[in-house]
């Protein structure tokens, strides 16, 4: 195996990760959201600019996601309904999952942004079992807490499988194995690629540090959350795909309340909703 040469490596990671932006669409909702004069129907305008935008935001508005009784017809009845942060949630997450749509040879595109959704609705289900207030950033989170792994997987294939094999011949975790060939592991990957976009420092915080809670020093209990997410994901979507953390660990249940007991029926909730999810968004 052939060492990496860390410097290289971050030279190539700012190069890429420079290059990948969010779609115009959601730069101006965003700067909606810091204008207090913008009210329902200029954010209901700006999602209209995308037509399969507000085909999806409608669809999942409509899904088991929300579980309204009743249909919701147009974008400004929704944006009422679930309020403009949720709508910025849904249009941050839809554009997104746009602007990642990276093929690769390690684990199926498809796969990855199924995995990716059921952590976030794991994550979002889970908050509310908790009462916490946050739960629907909870879902954002989740469903990119892995976005490192993307770039890796597309961008730097050779690093990607690099890691795996040294994980597999020492019986590492995948981040463990990334933290010693690059001085980086996916959840830093991620954590960049997010401060680039713009996003909280909460978003930034929680990806970086799923792998290790212990290292968090602000955000604990979302990001055990986070690492409970991703670790049921891997078991519920891509169990046959290494893809990191293998193991929830007992501080994650410590800081988040939770135990593997408390949280079976969210467990089936959550592969539900996620099913109606993939099948509106064709992942």
């Amino acid at each position: 195996m052939n060492p990496v040469l860390i410097g290289d490596f971050e030279q190539q990671l700012q190069s890429v990760t420079g290059l990948v932006s969010l779609p115009e669409v959601y730069l101006k909702f965003k700067q909606l959201m810091d204008d207090e004069l913008s009210d329902v129907d200029d954010f209901a305008a700006v999602v209209r600019l995308d037509p399969n935008l507000s085909i999806a935001v409608l669809k999942l508005v409509n899904s088991a996601y929300f579980g309204f009784p009743k249909s919701v017809s147009s974008l400004t009845q929704a944006t009422n309904l679930i309020g403009m942060g949720q709508l910025h949630n849904l249009v941050l997450s839809l554009s997104a999952m746009t602007s990642l749509k990276f093929p690769n040879n390690i684990m199926p595109l498809q796969q990855f942004w199924q995995m990716s959704l059921y952590a976030g609705v794991l994550a979002r289900l889970l908050a509310r079992q908790l009462n916490l207030k946050n739960s629907d950033q909870l879902f954002v989170m989740g469903l990119l807490h892995n976005i490192g792994h993307l770039v890796l997987y597309a961008k730097f294939p050779e690093f990607a499988v690099q890691s795996i094999e040294l994980a597999q011949n020492q019986e590492l975790e995948v981040y463990e194995a990334e933290q010693q060939l690059l001085d980086c592991h996916y959840g830093d990957i991620g954590a960049l690629l997010m401060m680039q976009w713009g996003l909280p420092k909460q978003y930034q915080e929680v990806t970086r540090h799923h792998p290790r809670p212990e290292q968090a020093t602000d955000y604990r209990q979302e990001t055990a959350l986070i690492q409970i997410a991703h670790f049921y994901a891997r078991q519920q979507i891509a169990s046959d795909t290494i893809i990191g953390i293998m193991e929830v660990q007992p501080l994650s249940w410590e800081l988040s309340q939770l135990s593997a007991d408390t949280i079976t029926g969210t467990l089936e909730s959550a592969f539900s909703i996620t099913a109606d999810m993939a099948n509106i968004l064709q992942v």
